[in-house]
């Protein structure tokens, strides 16, 4: 049986000492461990564990847990990792199954709601371009933003769970994280335009 002794980390960020495992077990299931300053327990040098399918996503549909497991000492992280090794192999197409049509939902979900926020920021724009021209008025701006704002922070709430969930390379998670930044910094610029709009 693999323990935590077996796990090799690699160093994730080097400024803020986040390292992360991972390792795959004969039966198809897998392990990531990581410890950092936002993980599980992270700051009490304790680790974060989260149970892998076939695929390498993470799975939520084993009797082991259905969520990540956090607060874990180094024998904690053995004695669930021999739990994950003694999983029936007839499972996991099943679970892998569920676990990709969860990410597929999620990722759709995403979809929807970034083009709704794009849509809601191009009839903003077009608000204060032509909106007393066509008859529109302040309460059209102001519902505009709304729908913006709205779709935009659900839109990053669910990229943060598909991340969450998600075991790409680092590389995907930071263009994640870069778009995620653009569109907080679009919400303050038409936030503070629409201010403008409204007070002018």
């Amino acid at each position: 049986m693999k323990t935590f002794k077996d796990l090799s980390f690699n160093i994730m960020d080097d400024d803020s000492n986040w390292i992360r495992a991972f390792m795959k077990f004969d039966n198809g299931y897998g392990v990531s461990v990581v410890k950092g300053p936002y993980t599980y327990g992270g700051k009490a040098g304790l680790y974060e564990l989260a149970v892998l399918d076939s695929d390498g996503e993470i799975t939520y549909g084993t009797h082991i847990t259905d969520d990540v497991l956090g607060f874990l000492t180094p024998e904690d992280v053995t004695r669930h990792m021999i739990e994950i090794q003694e999983l029936p192999i007839e499972k996991i197409e099943k679970q892998t199954n569920q676990s990709t049509n969860k990410m597929s939902t999620l990722k759709l979900v995403r979809g929807i709601a970034f083009s709704t926020a794009i849509l809601a920021a191009l009839g903003m724009i077009f608000i204060m371009i032509y909106g007393l021209q066509v008859g529109l008025n302040d309460y059209n701006l102001l519902g505009s933003l709304a729908i913006f704002c709205l779709s935009s922070l659900y839109a990053i709430a669910v990229d943060a769970e598909i991340s969450k969930r998600s075991t790409e390379s680092e590389a995907m998670k930071k263009v994640h994280q870069t778009t995620i930044k653009q569109c907080i910094w679009m919400m303050v610029f038409l936030l503070g335009m629409s201010t403008l709009c409204l007070f002018l």
